[in-house]
């Protein structure tokens, strides 16, 4: 036999599809899955560098901040307490002030009125003691007329006594009528010196009074009543006191003031810290985290919170940004470093992700 006879063992089989079909479907898969993580890294970069990284905080009633500022507040809400009672105060004295102001000023007029009736009074009586004069002044011409017939009808019946015409009782009766006379013209003559006493007295007084009316202190060699003097001297008294009292009562509307606008500085004061994390935290647990000024254009009210694992793995949402605070604070940055920026309020549905060392806002662009 031919030694070149081939055996059918050593024929080997060519073109077979399954052989090439393995290696191509393999490095496809290797391709896809090079390709899907490579997209999935890039997405993760972008997110990593457009999204906003803030630091989470728990705020809670016994933290040591909180506690501080608690032992703060109660300090101020005594001090409020202070002023407004302060406050209330002078506005008790304010109305009992004005109230006895008012009264005096009352008294001071009718002080006044007083004087202003004396004189009324004593223009009355004046007019009296003028026509009490008038009357004794008809009575004595009536008087002298009377003793000018009586002493001739007296002349008449002594004369006839004498001649026996007349009985001695007729003569001593017509002595006794002009003695009668005589009397009443003396007492018509006391009467007219104690009536022109009376007038000039009542018209001095007019004179002092009116004087005392129109303010005028200089009285002449007239002198002074003694009421009028009385009524000067409560006059001053009253004036020292109204004096007193509008001099306290311009120094309480000065004080109020001072203490009203202190108290609506301390109410601005309050307000603000109503606005800050720590003050929430007093009643309950607050989550915040603080965002640099750096990341804080990307951070809204309502942007999602995102938790991921070394910075760019298993990110998921976790929750929501609540609010951002106004008012600048101090503090570490995701880097570590002290950084300037503002409080986040935190609404988390996942309260462990609060514990993260690094929190990422989404950016709503």
């Amino acid at each position: 036999m031919s030694a070149n006879v081939t055996s059918p063992v050593d024929v080997k089989p060519s073109g077979h599809p399954e052989s090439s079909l393995k290696p191509r479907v393999f490095a496809l898969a290797v391709l896809a899955a090079l390709l899907t993580g490579i997209a999935w890294l890039g997405r993760g970069i972008y997110y990593a560098v457009v999204d906003a990284w803030m630091v989470p905080i728990t705020l809670s009633p016994d933290n040591d901040q909180v506690l501080q500022i608690n032992v703060k507040l109660n300090e101020q809400i005594v001090q409020r307490n202070k002023l407004q009672a302060d406050i209330e105060r002078i506005d008790a004295d304010l109305r009992g002030i004005d109230a006895a102001i008012a009264r005096l000023r009352t008294i001071e007029s009718s002080g006044v009125e007083a004087i202003r009736w004396t004189a009324s009074a004593t223009r009355a009586q004046s007019k009296a003691v003028a026509e009490r004069m008038r009357g004794l002044g008809e009575q004595k011409r009536l008087l002298a007329g009377m003793l000018a017939r009586q002493k001739l009808i007296a002349d008449n019946a002594r004369r006839n006594a004498e001649a026996g015409l007349l009985a001695r009782q007729e003569l001593d009766r017509e002595a006794q009528v002009l003695d009668q006379l005589e009397l009443a013209i003396s007492q018509n003559a006391r009467d007219m010196q104690d009536s022109r006493m009376q007038g000039a007295q009542f018209l001095a007084t007019q004179a002092v009074l009116r004087d005392a009316m129109n303010g005028d202190s200089k009285r002449g060699g007239v002198g002074i009543l003694p009421e009028i003097v009385a009524g000067e001297e409560r006059a001053v008294r009253l004036d020292l006191e109204l004096i007193r009292l509008e001099a306290e009562r311009r120094s309480l509307v000065s004080q109020r003031g001072i203490s009203v606008e202190a108290l609506g500085r301390m109410e601005e004061m309050f307000r603000q810290l109503k606005a800050r994390p720590l003050y929430r935290a007093i009643e309950a647990k607050t989550d915040v985290a603080f965002v640099p000024y750096t990341q804080l254009p990307h951070v809204r009210a309502g942007a999602p919170v995102v938790a991921c694992t070394w910075a760019l793995f298993d990110c998921r949402i976790v929750g929501r940004i609540a609010e951002v605070l106004p008012g600048e604070v101090v503090a570490q940055d995701p880097w570590s470093n002290v950084e300037r920026g503002q409080y986040a309020i935190l609404d988390l549905n996942d309260r462990e992700a609060a514990k993260e060392k690094v929190l990422r806002a989404r950016s709503m662009r």
